[in-house]
C-alpha cells in the first residue's frame, strides 16, 4: 500500500484521538480509489494503527465508527487476533461475536484508552486537520463514554 495513504490514515487517527472524536468509515474509504479492494484498505488501516501503538496493547482503529456508534468487524477481528484472551473474556469462548452489548464492552474502554494514550503521549492535532471542521466527525466527550455492564434478571 502507498506510504502516503498510510501516513494520511495515521494523521487522521492521531487527530481524532487528540480531539476525542470518532471517524466515520466513510472518511476511511474516501482516502482510497474505488478500485482498491476492501481487504487492502483494512490492511492499510491496520498498518496505520500499528504505527501509533502496538496492536497487542492498543488499537487506534477503534476510533472508526459505523452508524450504530461501534467500530466495524475489522476492529473486533484484530482484537481477537492480537488479544484473544481479552476478547474471549468478554465475548465467550467460540462466540460468533455479534452481541452489540458485548462489543460495546470491548470498544468503549478501548476508545478511552486510546484517548488517554493520545493525551499522555502529547499527540497534537496536525495543522491540516485543526483548520478543517469536519461535519462528519462524531464528538465524544468523556462524560458520554461509560462502561457498559450487562445485567441479567434472575429467573
Amino acid at each position: 500500500m502507498n506510504a502516503q495513504v498510510i501516513a494520511s490514515l495515521v494523521a487522521m487517527l492521531r487527530a481524532a484521538a487528540a480531539s476525542r472524536t470518532l471517524v466515520p468509515y466513510k472518511r476511511l474509504h474516501a482516502k482510497f480509489d474505488e478500485c482498491i479492494p476492501l481487504a487492502l484498505r483494512y490492511d492499510a488501516l491496520e498498518k496505520a494503527a500499528s504505527t501509533l501503538a502496538d496492536l497487542k496493547t492498543l488499537d487506534y482503529g477503534v476510533l472508526l465508527t459505523l452508524n450504530n456508534g461501534l467500530p466495524g468487524d475489522d476492529f473486533f477481528m484484530r482484537v481477537k487476533r492480537f488479544r484473544r484472551d481479552e476478547y474471549e473474556a468478554v465475548m465467550g469462548y467460540s462466540s460468533t461475536g455479534r452481541s452489540i452489548i458485548k462489543r460495546r464492552m470491548i470498544a468503549l474502554p478501548e476508545r478511552e484508552r486510546v484517548f488517554e494514550h493520545a493525551l499522555t503521549n502529547n499527540v497534537k492535532t496536525p495543522p491540516s486537520f485543526a483548520k478543517v471542521h469536519d461535519q462528519s466527525a462524531c464528538h465524544t466527550p468523556r462524560a458520554n463514554i461509560q462502561d457498559v455492564t450487562l445485567r441479567r434478571q434472575a429467573f
